[in-house]
């Protein structure tokens, strides 16, 4: 809350688009969202290598977390297309902002409160980013294929398939037929039959490595197999339709980046050095409306965003480069061929004027090949690199660093990126039209998805119509028990929220959950002012001990450690963090320099880890039929991350994946809220580098994989502390997934519910922060559009597969930057007593919940803590599990 975030995401901006940072779930090659790789198996998901933070848009782009700047910390920081800029006052660098458009965002939240009343009781309707889509004719044939062998992999499945096809079509009179074909790795996809003498045969197919023993040729047999017509339906289909479209789509939309598709003409360089080019996100659905189903492609926006600098430029102008330039991803950008995204393997000894080492012509320079290939001129003396495709042969290939951009962003760069890349919802809504008027004006794509019987129809949004929910009461602790304020105020509405409703904030009648008997402090935060606040609050701190933490022994029981650190490294904040967690030891490390408002953030973080909330809200009044005043309610968010470690080992390059499981869960009865948490580090797949040589163990951690099984775990802990099984009450579950396949093993919580707590109710509730849906309001006959109103939910435009689920948008804060991404909600699975109407405004209710922020957060508070746990935890490698004296506690803000 009062300090910057080393390890966040967003506290120095991400690398554009609609992801921010690098965080994101939604994996690379499959899902539906575009549906690459995806094929009958609906793809391989990705399991999300470590998160991001807060999605920005809350509002001035708070940070929060134990480091993570106050309001936007010092640099502004960068979510994307997605929610917009995070960045707070502005930011280090003073980027320009869209200030008309931040405006228009303003003028709106100003309205929702003046007209808060009439919101409640008429709704509101907006626009989507859905438009019709015609299937009714749709159909493809569909052969399986086998490859001889289990380890070819997706990837290279893929690239088996291209070349058989290509050797086998090629030349012949069908070769028109190669132009319509899909490939997922296991199936191909094709609008009429293939030819019968392809079938059933086996086709030679060799894929080349580099190992020790020089060039090894690994020889797969290559199967079509007879295949059978499908006639399209959705949603059933739904995985297959992605595939087909983002097929056709992609001869306009020519590279591919993760689930976007980027179009190389919109390709654009600013002053800043940083290039962007325009990406779309299509996604076949069918989703419910008030007339009934529709089937419908969503769009959505973004950009792809590199530096504008080369490899060569990069190499020149930084020494170190060549050492850490390894492992980050570069882009080739040259007229004549296709950008590629690529992983950059190694810098090598070679010139381009050194041959490029081909057999058919050994003389053969890289300068003459790319001349006479491209019409380039290269530089002789510029420096070539080693690439490989992940996407591709696992092969590393020799590139002209002249001919690659770097995708790594230098901190200028990404500061600019909150003017450069925010996408306002009037902007998204005009780019979002124009990209469907390109796909549908394109003949190449139509003929393509012609020949699949698929029809572009709609012209225009598709219109939602939704309620406004009541915010909630919320009661603040004093010396008499609680005081009480409404959040929809005018004197709420700037930055701070509601934090000056906290003037009366005293904890003398809480209970913390964490019992602090040993306060140790460092030399500074011992003379700081923030020392006086522990008394003003009333938090039941001991006297601090001053401590150099160079020569902690062992500590006391109830400790408490408070340290002001140099600076944001993360590695030095990792570092600190493992070894007082592995003592048991609950603490708070100080970036950023505590003035101003910034020791009242500190101390009210403090008393918030050890149990004592700064403001509540109440259940029983906003859900009395699930939450009765006599029952108590706990609440437990799951959250997974994905960790990769990379170290040295003798002539090895190992990198390490670990999946990261986090659970937080709250004890509530009435306004007693009590926290509880743990994780578990479950380790996954083990890579090893020597050279050119790459090894695998093969070993996979997936969310699906592992978090029910320890949910199982965690539910019987809760039990055994606080004795559940002899109370009643109700138990919701919210699970944070990436993908409609997780959202369907989340199922799998409930019958553990049940068994542990057979005399409670339940709900299990899944939540898919980047579901691509867009909503764009226009109020009061204004003619421009804003955000969704804070408080927007419907269940109008949710995923139709789900039926017999309850399915819903919930639009849990104000978004002044950016437009906001909706998430998207699904009840798998509830006791019949369990009311959903309250459990939509329960959901918006824990919302305002988060203590980091006197204000609506996007997320409700069990998913936003364990999504803040699984982040900051990814990293401390060493702590398996939490130690057992941390678990009541809130250590992870």
């Amino acid at each position: 809350m009062s300090h910057q975030d080393p390890n966040n995401n967003q506290s120095r901006g991400g690398r554009g688009g609609d992801r921010g940072g690098r965080g994101g779930r939604g994996g690379d090659r499959g899902g539906d969202r575009g549906g690459f790789r995806g094929g009958d198996r609906g793809g391989r998901g990705g399991d999300r290598g470590g998160r991001g933070g807060d999605r920005g848009g809350d509002r001035g782009g708070f940070r929060g977390g134990d480091r993570g700047g106050f309001r936007g910390g010092d640099r502004g920081g960068f979510r994307g297309g997605d929610r917009g800029g995070r960045g707070g006052f502005g930011g280090g660098g003073r980027v320009p902002r869209k200030t008309e458009e931040m405006n228009l965002e303003k003028d709106s939240i100003q309205y929702q409160v003046a007209n808060h009343q009439n919101l409640l009781k008429s709704g509101v309707s907006l626009e989507s980013n859905l438009f019709e889509l015609d299937v009714a004719k749709a159909s493809f044939y569909q052969y399986f294929m086998t490859y001889g062998k289990n380890d070819l992999g997706t990837n290279f499945e893929i690239e088996a398939q291209e070349f058989v096809f290509k050797k086998l079509l090629k030349d012949t009179e069908n070769e028109k037929l190669l132009k319509n074909l899909v490939f997922t790795g296991t199936a191909v996809f094709s609008p009429v039959p293939l030819p019968d003498a392809i079938l059933d045969t086996p086709y030679d197919y060799v894929l080349k490595s580099k190992e020790k023993a020089g060039v090894v040729e690994h020889k797969f047999k290559v199967s079509i197999q007879k295949g059978k017509k499908i006639d399209a339906k959705l949603p059933e289909h739904r995985v297959e339709l992605n595939n087909i479209i983002a097929k056709g789509v992609s001869f306009v939309y020519t590279t591919r980046d993760n689930h976007r598709l980027i179009d190389p003409s919109t390709s654009k360089k600013h002053e800043s050095g940083v290039t962007t080019v325009e990406g779309i996100s299509p996604k076949v659905m069918r989703v419910v409306t008030e007339s009934g189903e529709k089937n419908v492609l969503q769009i959505d926006v973004s950009f792809s965003v590199s530096s504008s600098s080369t490899v060569k430029e990069v190499l020149a102008q930084d020494r170190r480069a060549k050492e850490s330039l390894p492992g980050t991803r570069v882009m080739t950008h040259y007229a004549g061929s296709k950008d590629v995204i690529l992983k950059l393997v190694s810098v090598t000894d070679l010139k381009a004027g050194d041959s490029a080492g081909l057999k058919k012509d050994e003389s053969m320079t890289f300068v003459r090949y790319f001349k006479e290939k491209f019409n380039l001129n290269l530089d002789p003396n510029g420096p070539i690199v080693k690439c490989k495709d992940p996407k591709r042969s696992s092969r590393p290939l020799s590139y002209p660093a002249e001919l690659l951009l770097s995708l790594e962003l230098s901190d200028s760069q990404r500061n600019s990126l909150t003017t450069i890349c925010s996408i306002y919802p009037e902007e998204r809504r005009t780019m979002i039209l124009n990209n469907l008027t390109k796909i549908k004006k394109d003949k190449s794509i139509t003929d393509f998805l012609t020949a699949y019987g698929i029809r572009l129809t709609g012209t225009t949004p598709l219109t939602v119509k939704g309620r406004v929910l009541t915010a909630p009461t919320i009661y603040v602790p004093n010396s008499n028990g609680f005081g009480k304020l409404d959040p929809v105020q005018k004197d709420y509405l700037g930055q701070s929220g509601f934090t000056r409703g906290l003037g009366n904030l005293n904890h003398a009648k809480s209970t913390p959950s964490y019992t602090v008997s040993n306060f140790i402090v460092d030399n500074f935060m011992s003379k700081n002012e923030t020392m006086a606040l522990f008394k003003k609050y009333n938090m039941g701190f001991p006297a601090p001990k001053v401590t150099d933490f160079r020569k902690l022994g062992a500590p006391a029981a109830g400790t408490f450690a408070l340290m002001k650190l140099d600076n944001n490294n993360a590695e030095i904040y990792n570092s600190h963090k493992t070894s007082f967690a592995k003592d048991g030891i609950v603490s708070q490390l100080v970036a950023k320099f505590p003035d101003r408002s910034v020791p009242h953030m500190i101390a009210q973080q403090m008393a918030a880890k050890v149990g004592q909330l700064n403001w509540v809200v109440d259940p029983t009044e906003i859900a009395p039929k699930t939450v009765p005043a006599s029952g108590t309610l706990v609440l437990i968010g799951v959250d997974a991350s994905n960790q990769t470690e990379s170290f040295k080992k003798g002539n090895q390059k190992v990198t390490e994946q670990a999946l990261v499981v986090t659970f937080t869960a709250f004890i509530v009865q009435g306004k007693k809220w009590t926290p509880y948490c743990n994780h578990h580090r479950v380790s996954g797949n083990t890579v090893r580098h020597e050279g050119d040589k790459q090894t695998s163990s093969g070993a996979r951690a997936t969310p699906s994989d592992v978090l029910n099984t320890h949910f199982v775990s965690f539910i019987k802990e809760l039990n055994a502390k606080f004795n559940l099984k002899s109370k009643t009450g109700t138990v919701m579950v919210y699970r944070s997934c990436s993908s409609e396949g997780e959202i369907a093993t989340a199922q799998g919580i409930a019958p553990h519910i049940a068994e542990a707590l057979p005399k409670w109710k339940h709900a299990v509730i899944t939540a898919q922060v980047r579901s691509g849906a867009r909503f764009m309001w226009s109020y009061d006959k204004h003619p421009k559009r804003v955000n969704a109103p804070r408080g927007f939910a419907t269940s109008m435009a949710t995923d139709a597969s789900l039926r017999g689920s309850h399915s819903f948008y919930l639009t849990g804060a104000f978004c002044e930057l950016g437009n906001s991404s909706n998430t998207s909600y699904v009840v798998v699975a509830h006791s019949p007593e369990v009311n959903l109407d309250e459990v939509e405004r329960l959901t918006y209710a824990l919302c305002f919940m988060y203590p980091n922020k006197a204000d609506a957060l996007p997320l409700p508070l069990p998913m936003k803590c364990a999504t803040e746990y699984s982040r900051k935890f990814a990293p401390l490698n060493r702590i398996a599990e939490l130690p057992e004296k941390m678990r009541p506690t809130m250590h992870y803000l």
